[in-house]
């Protein structure tokens, strides 16, 4: 149910969006002064989580104030996202990895970015509510940090297979050398 159909003024309903931004900009600001005394990945995996809680709770929300709540707390978490992005993929693929991390992480996001609107739209047309959308997102969202607990697992094996290779390397130099 959208905000004018709950009786809520037009103009308190567009001061919404800026809730998201008041909420992004203290995510990222606060979010990234955490990020030095807490684990990043368990930050990251929050703010994710945020921002799934606020997606699933918004169609069920009906006072101004709540709905005012998951915006900050949406744009908190999209803040927060942000912030730590760059910052965890230096610390799992390091600093010379960094660019192309990035830029695979951008173009993932790019593509759902583009494509979530109009199907989330296209849902919206078929079932005529925004409840249904808005629950899958947030349960992908959910799903998604939850397998982010799985990623320092596969960054150790990665790095264990790295130096396996390379001692390898190291080793099969030295074989063929003669003393």
């Amino acid at each position: 149910m959208s905000c004018c159909a709950q009786g809520i003024d037009e103009a308190k309903a567009v001061a919404l969006i800026a809730f998201i931004g008041i909420g992004s900009g203290l995510g990222r600001f606060i979010t990234g002064w955490m990020g030095d005394r807490i684990s990043p990945l368990l930050l990251y995996a929050l703010s994710v989580l945020l921002i799934g809680v606020a997606d699933i709770v918004l169609p069920f929300l009906t006072s101004y104030n709540a709905m005012a709540a998951a915006a900050l707390a949406f744009g908190w978490g999209g803040g927060s996202f942000i912030a730590l992005l760059a910052v965890m993929l230096a610390n799992w693929l390091g600093v010379s990895r960094l660019p192309q991390a990035l830029g695979m992480c951008y173009s993932t996001q790019a593509i759902t970015l583009m494509l979530g609107p109009p199907l989330v739209g296209w849902l919206y047309d078929l079932l005529g509510s925004y409840t249904i959308p808005l629950v899958l997102v947030g349960v992908a969202e959910f799903l998604s940090a939850a397998a982010m607990c799985y990623v320092p697992t596969l960054v150790r094996q990665q790095q264990e297979a790295e130096r396996q290779a390379a001692a390898k390397e190291v080793g099969a130099k030295g074989a063929g050398t003669a003393p």
